[in-house]
């Protein structure tokens, strides 16, 4: 019976800890300028003026900056105080759900959106747990866990910002959870948001079809399907084709950034003497670097293929598709990041009889240490370190492939024993 005093304990423990993280995080990000969360609101904005052909103008020169006319007027109108709107590059749905958001002061919008990713972190990292981790989502794990989380720079980032990481990674970890309950058609439907604002998750998709989970990856493309009707009905056509053009655009292009850790910028970076990592810069990636890329996709998904083939294991699946998702694409900000959680808590999680599990999660803590200063930049106090540190997440994703990878390996060797 000791062991229920020892629960409770932990549970009050968890709040607790829950309670001082969110409330840090609220001081200290109360006033943040989100940068990000103004591509939405500003978009909103123009969208709800007419402005629908100009949701998507941006520099010529500048991933991020919509300095048109348009944009900066509506900007003034709301009170974003920053050097220019970050530029839209969502879908054009998107703006028209935020319509209600662009009626009121950004400052305002922006705490509203602050408080609301807190929400969505706490939810998604507890749902991280139940899904990869079972085992350990018990209230002193978690209580350790959201202890961290003030030093993790992926989400704070992501808070600091106003990005819509937070719900991306609960609306995946949530698809993750009801696939495992059998609920495909449904797990299906959720993911699909996920997809039609990012469109990377579609490794997670894929990986869904090698495991014959029909029923799910049909209920992305209904989802798929009914958004995009959706969108084209509330907004037009002509929005969702620009949309089109500039998600190509983006596939095309590279940006050697300090926020920018997916493979493209990593290797392109060391292309550059002296690389300008304050601009965001759209630069062309070399060709040796496009076959590199594309030769560490190809190799990933045969090893997918191959350690998968008796027996198809939808934890490590999902761990090579995030790993896909943080350094196949040619962007992959910081806060992105965030998804080495659900890595780490695979490795750790299917350790089994292989190495001891306390070795494998002091490689993984070690690893996820490499996403906090003064390894990576802090993102609200920048200062331009040397390239190599500023890759960090790139190295400890690049970490975790090779720690996954090899854990997959022994279990598959197991398994032909």
């Amino acid at each position: 019976m000791a062991w229920r005093p020892w629960r409770a304990a932990g549970w009050a423990v968890l709040a607790l800890v829950v309670a001082a993280w969110a409330e840090r995080s609220a001081r200290e990000l109360w006033d943040s300028p989100g940068y990000d969360l103004s591509a939405l609101v500003v978009g909103a904005r123009v969208l709800r003026d007419g402005g629908s052909a100009h949701l998507y103008d941006h520099n010529d020169r500048y991933y991020n900056i919509a300095d048109t006319p348009v944009f900066e007027a509506a900007a003034h109108e709301l009170g974003f105080v920053g050097y220019a709107p970050t530029a839209f590059v969502h879908p054009p749905l998107l703006a028209a759900a935020a319509e209600p958001m662009a009626g009121v002061p950004f400052r305002t919008a922006m705490r509203a959106w602050l408080l609301a990713s807190l929400v969505a972190t706490v939810a998604g990292i507890w749902l991280a747990f139940r899904v990869w981790a079972p085992r350990w989502a018990s209230p002193w794990p978690l209580a350790l866990a959201f202890a961290l989380l003030g030093w993790f720079e992926p989400v704070r980032y992501a808070l600091w910002l106003g990005q819509t990481t937070p719900f991306i990674f609960l609306d995946v970890a949530l698809a993750v959870w009801l696939l495992r309950r059998k609920r495909d058609v449904a797990a299906g439907l959720v993911l699909s948001l996920s997809v039609f604002l990012k469109l990377t998750p579609l490794a997670l998709v894929a990986a869904w079809a090698w495991r014959r989970r029909t029923r799910a990856v049909l209920g992305v493309g209904a989802g798929l399907a009914v958004l995009t009707l959706l969108s084209v009905a509330l907004v037009g056509v002509g929005p969702n084709v620009a949309y089109a053009k500039r998600v190509a655009q983006i596939a095309g292009i590279v940006l050697v950034t300090w926020n920018n850790h997916s493979l493209p910028a990593l290797l392109t970076r060391w292309t550059f003497r002296e690389p300008d990592l304050s601009t965001f810069v759209m630069l062309t990636p070399p060709t040796w670097v496009r076959i590199v890329v594309l030769a560490t996709g190809v190799v990933m998904v045969a090893l997918a293929l191959v350690l998968t083939r008796r027996r198809r294991d939808g934890a490590l699946l999902d761990a090579l598709s995030m790993l896909a998702i943080l350094l196949l694409p040619s962007i992959a900000w910081t806060h992105y990041f965030v998804f080495l959680v659900p890595v780490a808590l695979v490795a750790c999680s299917r350790v089994g009889s292989g190495p001891p599990r306390a070795v494998v999660a002091a490689a993984c803590t070690a690893l996820l240490a490499l996403c906090v200063r003064p390894w990576i930049t802090d993102q609200t106090d920048f200062d331009p370190l040397h390239p190599g540190s500023l890759a960090a997440p790139s190295y400890a994703a690049l970490g975790l492939l090779l720690l996954v990878s090899g854990i997959g390996v022994w279990r598959f060797r197991r398994q032909g024993a």
